[in-house]
């Protein structure tokens, strides 16, 4: 099987609203260990995963803060836009809905140098990115509560949490606090 070689960058929008978008500190430290782990891990993970099935490969050429950079190769560029796809699917999943990934692809290889695929991809990257830009409302029916902690989501369960008591909190909120939670019981800042 033939394989092509395409240049992928990602770039996590509206990290500020996901990280600080509460006043809560566990929340603050889950959402950015969730990222953090989503971003250096998780991506090139779930890519290889993707690719790796029918003979592809991924090599990382940086993925931190947010954004990354990825030499892949794969049958087509179909086959890698689908993986880049699903990426996108997982980041939603692990972040309740909250963060997407905006992304550029690009052709490699001889007709197309790196500084090429470069600009290409980020210009599909900042095109998607402003495309896709929305004001963000969220329906208030009667029998709807706002989460406690970030009050732009709607609580989705009542949430034990410590000395707290039970908070109505959103998907979102509550992944972060266990992300957090997570975080100081096994070191992931020890890194």
């Amino acid at each position: 099987m033939t394989t092509e070689s395409f240049l992928v960058v990602t770039d996590t929008p509206s990290i500020k609203q996901f990280v600080f978008g509460t006043d809560t500190l566990a929340e603050i430290r889950g959402a950015s260990a969730l990222l953090d782990q989503l971003n250096r891990r998780d991506t090139h993970a779930r890519l290889q995963g993707a690719l790796g099935r029918a003979g592809g490969r991924i090599e990382t050429v940086y993925a931190n803060g947010g954004s990354g950079q990825f030499l892949v190769e794969g049958s087509s560029e179909e086959e890698v836009r689908r993986a880049v796809v699903s990426l996108n699917g997982y980041y939603r999943q692990e972040t309740g809905g909250e963060v997407k990934l905006a992304f550029g692809l690009s052709p490699l290889g001889p007709a197309r140098g790196y500084r090429e695929a470069v600009r290409t991809a980020h210009f599909q990257m900042r095109t998607q990115r402003e495309m896709t830009a929305v004001c963000r409302s969220t329906a208030m029916l009667p029998f709807m509560k706002e989460c406690r902690s970030a009050s732009h989501l709607p609580a989705s369960s009542p949430t034990p949490w410590g000395n707290e008591g039970v908070l109505l909190l959103s998907h979102a909120s509550r992944r972060k606090r266990e992300v957090s939670r997570r975080a100081r019981e096994f070191g992931v800042w020890r890194e």
